[in-house]
């Protein structure tokens, strides 16, 4: 990882801390290299989004911000392979992360993103190694922000 990378991910994820902190979240220090490898490490599914893309938005920076925070508070290291050791564990903290990036994008209120992630949840529950048990939170998560969001006009 060069030098420029490093610093635009210090940047970024310095200003996600900030974000959370007005929502009363206070993530742990993540360091680019966590930041970088977890996000470009392998996964369950495959499927991965771009880190362009996730460094391009505060709503996906903070979502990160606050996984990777979450597992580092059960005690584990931040890796390439974290999701494929720890795969239950990251399914967990996914919800608590995706309850601040919402929580933001309504205090932005940014509708339309909200919209969008909710529609895009839809493929949360095609995923084999959702564990079963999480899918009613997951579901409750899905029905709580979609009834806070404001009729569409």
């Amino acid at each position: 990882m060069d030098a420029s990378l490093t610093e635009e991910i210090q940047r970024r994820l310095e200003a996600a801390s900030q974000h959370l902190k007005t929502l009363g979240y206070h993530p742990l220090q993540i360091t680019p290299r966590e930041f970088h490898d977890y996000l470009t490490g392998e996964t369950l599914t495959g499927d991965t989004t771009p880190l362009d893309a996730i460094l391009s938005s505060d709503y996906l920076m903070l979502h990160e911000l606050v996984e990777l925070s979450e597992l580092k508070q059960r005690g584990i290291l931040i890796h390439h392979r974290t999701f494929l050791d720890n795969p239950d564990a990251v399914y967990e903290v996914h919800l608590t992360a995706t309850e601040y990036e919402f929580r933001y994008a309504l205090h932005q209120k940014d509708y339309a993103w909200v919209r969008s992630r909710i529609h895009q949840a839809a493929c949360w529950f095609d995923d084999p190694h959702l564990p079963q048990h999480l899918i009613p939170q997951y579901q409750a998560l899905l029905d709580r922000f979609t009834a806070a969001l404001p009729a569409e006009e």
